[in-house]
């Protein structure tokens, strides 16, 4: 997927339904994986390519692009909620989310507080873990 004309593949995972479920129960059992597959994807692409991907993002009409930051945000719940995984394995997540969240400041998309994670807000290691964050930027 290093190559531009194979980024729309990402484009068509994102919008898969057993993505956006609207309950955790409805979630697959292979979500956590299927997420992580496609965040190791998006981030191991080259600069160029990852900017290409995420102005296609940005251009996405705002409903559509909610859904992709709701992904994001599912998985960085699950983390955050220790469901099979450590708040550690949100880092990708979030990495993620710092990009759609630079592309949503630029066209003004969806509203800030979709950008914000109750679990991640609730976490008693909040600081500890914005410290982390900024060393991985």
């Amino acid at each position: 997927t290093d190559e531009p004309e194979n980024l729309p593949v990402l484009l068509i995972i994102l919008e898969n339904p057993m993505l956006l479920a609207s309950r955790r129960s409805q979630l697959f059992p292979g979500y956590s994986l299927a997420v992580q597959c496609i965040m190791t994807a998006m981030l191991a692409l080259p600069a160029g390519c990852q900017d290409i991907l995420f102005s296609w993002l940005r251009q996405l009409p705002s409903e559509y692009f909610k859904r992709v930051v709701d992904v994001f945000q599912e998985f960085i719940s699950l983390c955050f909620e220790g469901k099979g995984m450590s708040e550690q394995d949100a880092n990708p997540a979030i990495m993620v989310l710092a990009q759609l969240w630079q592309r949503n400041k630029e066209a003004s998309i969806l509203p800030s507080h979709c950008f914000q994670n109750r679990a991640v807000s609730s976490s008693s290691r909040l600081q500890e873990h914005y410290n982390r964050y900024l060393e991985q930027r």
